[in-house]
């Protein structure tokens, strides 16, 4: 292997490396900027205090989807705090006990979790619906009637 070569092999492991910090470092500023409650405490094998959301609207709703897998309806708490702040929260317990199972590892998520989200623009309180099918919240929310911007004018005395 000539010189050229490894300095190309050394190159892209340095690459990738940096790849992967650059995950980590992502997943920290994630983790540290999330809203932080009580619930948001979750050790291993706990929900992950931040739901992954996506945002998006149409001229007259904002449209919120959730990945949430693995819960039951009734076990969804979904608020909207002075027409702003979206509140969605849960609880996932098993209820079941394996008392002869040694488990060697555990990845499946239990727990409680609450997400808040600031919403871009006001919305409506009433008229909001939401849907979970398939570990998938989706929640549409009415805007709120946005008032024309006006100019005024101030005269100087």
């Amino acid at each position: 292997m000539n010189d050229q070569d490894q300095e190309t092999k050394d190159f892209e492991a340095l690459r990738q490396k940096i790849v992967r910090l650059k995950q980590q470092m992502d997943i920290l500023i994630n983790d540290v900027m999330a809203p932080r409650s009580e619930a948001n405490t979750a050790a291993p094998g706990f929900l992950s205090p931040s739901v992954k959301l996506d945002v998006s609207g149409d001229p007259k709703n904002l449209i919120v989807t959730a990945d949430i897998p693995g819960m039951e309806k009734d076990q969804i708490g979904i608020s909207l705090e002075n027409n702003k702040i979206l509140r969605i929260s849960g609880n996932r317990q098993f209820t079941e006990e394996e008392k002869s199972a040694d488990y060697i590892k555990t990845e499946r998520m239990r727990g409680e979790f609450e997400r808040v989200l600031k919403l871009p623009v006001p919305c409506e309180s009433e008229g909001i619906a939401a849907t979970y099918e398939n570990g998938v919240l989706r929640i549409v929310i009415p805007k709120a009637p946005q008032e024309a911007e006006k100019t005024v004018k101030i005269p100087v005395k």
